[in-house]
C-alpha cells in the first residue's frame, strides 16, 4: 500500500468518526474546523489529488452522505452501513 493510500485511509477513518460522532451531521466548515482541531492539522485534500472537500466527501461515498438541509445548507453526515454493489 502506498502512502496516499495509507494517508487515505486514514482520512476515512477519522472523517468518518467525526460525522458519526456528529448525530445531525455537520456544514463541511464545521468538518474541517473540527478536523482541525482533533488531527492538529488541515484535512490533507491536495495531498491527495482533491481541489476542494466537496471534491472529497463526493468521492467517499462509503464514508460521507451529503444531504441538503431544509434552508439549501449542505450537511454532511456519517456513512454507517456499507454500501451494496
Amino acid at each position: 500500500m502506498s502512502a496516499q493510500e495509507h494517508l487515505l485511509e486514514a482520512l476515512k477513518k477519522d472523517v468518518r468518526s467525526l460525522l458519526i460522532s456528529a448525530k445531525a451531521g455537520l456544514a463541511p466548515q464545521q468538518l474541517q474546523k473540527d478536523y482541525m482541531a482533533m488531527m492538529g492539522h488541515r484535512l490533507p485534500l491536495h495531498a491527495l489529488g482533491y481541489r476542494s472537500l466537496m471534491d472529497m466527501v463526493q468521492d467517499l461515498p462509503d464514508v460521507v452522505q451529503v444531504q441538503c438541509a431544509g434552508d439549501g445548507s449542505v450537511l454532511l453526515k456519517g456513512e454507517t452501513a456499507p454500501l451494496l454493489e
